[in-house]
């Protein structure tokens, strides 16, 4: 019996003692913030809400509702800024029920933002302090703002005790398996993308236009090539050719310098013959080549790629339509479509300049077979040429794909 009364009346200590420092806490009414020109008006309630809380959390203050306290202010339209009559702040405290009123203000400068709060006392209309903090960024920081300003009027450091909490060890019990594990370093990039500078150099799938020149095939009868002839031979003063080629390449390095690729060039020769006021153009022959290359490539700044090699190919070659008339009607005669080929060797030179994925080629090549064979071979007169080797070549530009 006697330890119930005991209990009891520790019960009945404890509530006089809660309710007497209840008492003498002292209450406080934080105000919607006052904003400065340019800053959200979403900010007001957020900041003042933020310094409320750091009241809330502190024991020597009872806090007012801040949902009562923005009702009212926006009903009454009453900011605390500039000069406030003591008995406006009498008034603010009455209506409030509040020892205190905390008024925050929050403005902007440039990138930077500013929040400062003043504690007003009711009973004298002074203010008994003020703090502030600013940092630039975007709105974001005002919740960082409000909790150290608000902090500050409570007596608390809000950051030296959230890197307290961040710095506690935190306990790691072991696992049952503590086997260490080898894992591999990671690398940035493979050693096949590597020039011989340490820069990447990047695979290509690049598609060029080819301004083509050639050779061969020279005519012992005539003294000129199966390029030259219809320029030459032909009666018409104002005869020419014209030159097309595209070439499709894809390149891929590998073992830190060296590449190796796959390409078809394809061009081909038109004559074009004005005659006063006509113009005429006719096919005079198809170039084909699918090659393989191989080379050396570097890398000596980061968006370029510098390279050069061989290759290997087939070199075939195949007449046009030709014209019915004069040097050109007797040279090319009856053997339009027909052809003739063989095995052919090269040389490249180019260069890849690259942003990200997109890139420009640039590219010399020229490419011969010694020896080419096929119903081309013989001319209208039965004659063999004086050599049967061909050649093409030319500048590249082109543009692609890098990865």
């Amino acid at each position: 019996m006697l330890k119930k009364q005991l209990v009891l009346s520790l019960i009945m200590l404890m509530g006089l003692a809660a309710a007497i420092y209840g008492k003498d806490a002292p209450k406080v009414a934080v105000l919607d913030a006052t904003l400065g020109e340019g800053v959200d008006s979403n900010a007001s309630a957020i900041v003042a809400d933020a310094i409320n809380e750091q009241f809330v959390n502190s024991p020597d203050y009872r806090v007012t509702d801040r949902a009562y306290i923005s009702s009212i202010q926006e009903e009454k339209k009453f900011q605390l800024s500039g000069d406030v009559s003591e008995a406006d702040i009498k008034a603010l405290g009455e209506t409030f029920g509040a020892d205190y009123i905390c008024a925050p203000n929050v403005s902007i400068l440039g990138s930077t933002y500013t929040i400062s709060a003043r504690l007003i006392e009711v009973a004298t209309a002074e203010v008994i302090d003020q703090k502030s903090e600013r940092k630039q960024g975007s709105i974001d920081v005002l919740y960082e703002l409000a909790e150290l300003v608000g902090g500050a009027l409570v007596g608390i450091d809000v950051a030296a005790a959230a890197t307290e909490a961040k710095d506690e060890p935190v306990y790691t019990p072991p696992t049952a398996d503590t086997t260490p594990t080898y894992t591999p370093p990671a690398s940035s990039s493979s050693s096949r993308n590597k020039g011989i500078s340490g820069n990447d150099v990047k695979s290509h799938l690049v598609l060029s236009y080819v301004f083509p020149t050639y050779g061969g095939l020279e005519d012992y009868f005539f003294g000129y090539s199966l390029v030259e002839i219809d320029e030459y031979y032909s009666y018409y003063d104002d005869a020419y050719t014209e030159e097309f080629g595209l070439d499709f390449h894809y390149l891929e390095p590998f073992a830190r310098f060296l590449y190796f690729s796959l390409g078809m060039t394809i061009t081909s020769q038109s004559l074009i013959v004005e005659d006063g006021s006509y113009t005429y153009e006719y096919s005079n022959f198809m170039s084909i080549e699918p090659y393989v290359g191989f080379g050396g490539i570097i890398a000596p700044v980061s968006f370029l790629d510098l390279y050069g090699g061989i290759s290997l190919g087939y070199l075939g070659v195949f007449l046009g339509s030709g014209s019915d008339q004069d040097g050109s009607g007797d040279f090319w005669g009856d053997y339009a479509g027909d052809g003739a080929g063989g095995v052919s060797f090269g040389i490249e030179l180019g260069s890849d300049i690259h942003l990200g994925s997109i890139g420009l080629n640039l590219r010399y090549r020229y490419s011969a077979a010694g020896d080419i064979s096929g119903d081309l071979i013989d001319n209208w007169a039965g004659e063999d040429y004086e050599n049967n080797d061909f050649a093409h070549g030319g500048m590249y530009v082109g543009v692609g794909f890098y990865f």
